[in-house]
């Protein structure tokens, strides 16, 4: 079934993160990452926010909350991404692919 594909994808996606970066400090993110979501992904991006002092050690849970959601909308309104309107209007507080973008060349 799907559990044992998704905790390989898991195990592949971490260590190569973390023995390859693509640039620098940066992070490979493949997927959209928005509010509700548990993923792995989530993980990565909340340890990218740590090293930047977005959020606290305690907020790297795999959990995309409303604390997440603060720093990704910090980060894009910081790096001039966007800065106003939501989610589904904007992209404020969605890592999406001009957010994934900047955070894979680690800016």
């Amino acid at each position: 079934g799907n559990t044992p594909e998704l905790s390989e994808t898991r195990t592949v996606s971490q260590s190569c993160t973390i023995t390859t970066p693509p640039s620098g400090d940066g992070i490979n993110l493949t997927r959209t990452l928005f509010i509700g979501m548990r993923h792995s992904e989530v993980s990565l991006l909340q340890g990218y926010f740590l090293k930047l002092g977005y959020v606290s050690s305690n907020s790297v849970t795999g959990y995309f909350g409303t604390i997440t959601r603060t720093a990704v909308r910090k980060y894009q309104c910081d790096r001039g991404i966007v800065c106003s309107g939501s989610e589904w209007t904007t992209g404020y507080g969605i890592v999406g692919k001009k957010t994934r973008d900047m955070m894979r060349a680690g800016k």
